[in-house]
Formats: structure tokens, sequence, C-alpha cells
């Protein structure tokens, strides 16, 4: 039973991230923030996973009395939770059943390695 679980959550995990790939990028400005969260004045908002749109308000001008950041995931995140989710459904246990893949933190001192104009996303 905790195996058939277990493969719904990975299963679920796995649709989330495709959506958050596939889904169009909106930008909310940093200045707009406040209204957005609704906690006032933002000091930090993190978000925008790969996107270069939010890498470039990273750097913006108008954005730096505020902290922008995202964690990336690692294509290896979505190819190990495929993997073990085909191995519980065809009956085998995981070889191992927690796994941590570090993420990348980007920040406004770390994202230029990340800029890209050509990429899609």
């Amino acid at each position: 039973m905790e195996y058939v679980i277990t493969a719904g959550i990975i299963a679920a995990v796995v649709i989330l991230i495709l959506i958050c790939i596939l889904a169009p990028w909106r930008k909310v400005p940093a200045d707009k923030a406040a209204i957005v969260t609704g906690l006032g004045k933002a000091k930090v908002i993190t978000g925008g996973g790969g996107a270069q749109e939010w890498f470039n308000m990273m750097l913006a001008d108008e954005n730096q009395d505020i902290w922008l950041q995202s964690a990336l995931y690692s294509p290896d995140m979505v190819e190990d939770a495929v993997d073990m989710a085909l191995d519980i459904l065809n009956g085998n246990a995981p070889e191992d059943p927690v796994k941590i893949i570090p993420t990348t933190i980007l920040d406004r001192d770390t994202v230029e390695s990340h800029l890209d104009e050509n990429s899609p996303y």
C-alpha cells in the first residue's frame, strides 16, 4: 500500500513539474510584490524557476531594493522520480526510497552564469 501512495505522490510531482515547465511565465514586477503577496513591502521573492525573464529581473536596477532568487531543479530529479515510479508499478521496491538531489540557488550574485539569450524559457 505504501508503494502505491509513493507512486501516486511521485506521479503528482512529475505532473506539477511538467506544468511549471510548460506554463507560460507571468511577470510580476518586484515593485508590485506587496500587492500580490498582501504582506506589505516584500523583502524577498523566490520563484521563477529557470525563466530568463526572472533572471534578468534579478539584475534590473529597479529591483535592487528587493532580493530575488530562484531554486533550480535538475532534470535528474524528474528522471529519478519516473524511474522510481516505474520500479514501484512493476512491483519492485525502490533502490533508495529517499534520494536528495541538491538544487542550485540563483540570485543577483550568481545568475549571470545562467543567462542565455537563446533560451526558449
